[in-house]
């Protein structure tokens, strides 16, 4: 399996290339936040929850997962590893982190316009998938969010997982938009683009960043 292929090759590397691709992936999550011009369908779920519940979105996506991760646990545990841990625990709160900075030194997005707030968007969108392609390319776990359709299509084998993929995912955005969150341009550029700009981007990581000759 993908996700044990690479289980004792450059693990050093690996495990920092994870690290700082979470972390990155918490910094500029929180400008796409700050924008309001939508994010990632797990995180528009649980802006949701945040905003509902008042928790903070660090410990809403926390717990979300801590949830996932017991029905991953209970079918396959081979998917869970240290970037799962990563995941779960650092985007979020690095996230709540620099939103935090941004709220002290920033003017509210609804200030810039939408012009500006596209121009910050795209080059914090680009640098966030690309994170998400280093941290998968590790091959160190995946976020329990991102295993739930694997499960399903391996209980379910004639399910094409496209398919799957994309339900799961529209039930996060719609999860998220009853509960008052943000859904936007990033939130279907998202959806749609990360898949295939991952696996070519994957490629490339593989072999430059953690010395992997191929993650087919």
């Amino acid at each position: 399996m993908l996700f044990q292929k690479y289980a004792g090759t450059h693990m050093l590397r690996r495990t920092l290339g994870m690290l700082a691709s979470v972390f990155l992936m918490g910094a500029t999550l929180s400008v796409l936040i700050w924008t309001n011009l939508g994010t990632d369908p797990c995180t528009c779920m649980n802006l949701g929850i945040s905003g509902v519940t008042h928790i903070s979105f660090g410990t809403c996506q926390l717990g979300m997962n801590l949830l996932m991760l017991i029905v991953v646990l209970a079918c396959n545990r081979r998917m869970i590893g240290l970037g799962t841990l990563g995941n779960m625990v650092l985007v979020g709160y690095v996230s709540d982190f620099f939103t935090w900075i941004w709220s002290q030194c920033l003017p509210p997005s609804s200030e810039w316009g939408l012009a500006l707030r596209l121009i910050v968007m795209v080059p914090v969108l680009i640098l966030f998938v690309a994170a998400a392609a280093a941290y998968m390319t590790a091959n160190l776990g995946m976020a329990p969010y991102d295993c739930i359709p694997f499960l399903i299509v391996n209980r379910w084998r004639k399910l094409p997982f496209f398919a799957v993929r994309v339900t799961w995912d529209a039930l996060a955005i719609l999860t998220g938009f009853l509960l008052g969150s943000t859904v936007g341009v990033v939130t279907v550029l998202i959806a749609l683009a990360i898949g295939p700009v991952v696996a070519w981007l994957g490629k490339f990581f593989a072999k430059y960043l953690y010395k992997i000759d191929s993650i087919a």
